[in-house]
């Protein structure tokens, strides 16, 4: 692998992982959802990671809640 290529990689992993801890702050943080909801969103994002973090971008953080 050249050097350009692994540096991206990198890059990529860093941009993914601080999404999913943005989204992580904004699950625990948002009052605007029930507490049995906010325990799934968590659970999903600490064992699904992008898939679930993406989906809570999508259908809650988007949205206001």
């Amino acid at each position: 692998m050249t050097a350009l290529f692994s540096f991206s990689l990198v890059v990529f992993f860093a941009a993914v992982l601080a999404f999913e801890i943005m989204m992580l702050v904004h699950v625990i943080k948002n009052k605007n959802i029930s507490s049995d909801r906010r325990l799934l969103w968590i659970l999903g994002m600490l064992f699904i990671h992008p898939v679930v973090a993406i989906a809570y971008f999508f259908t809650d953080y988007k949205n206001g809640a």
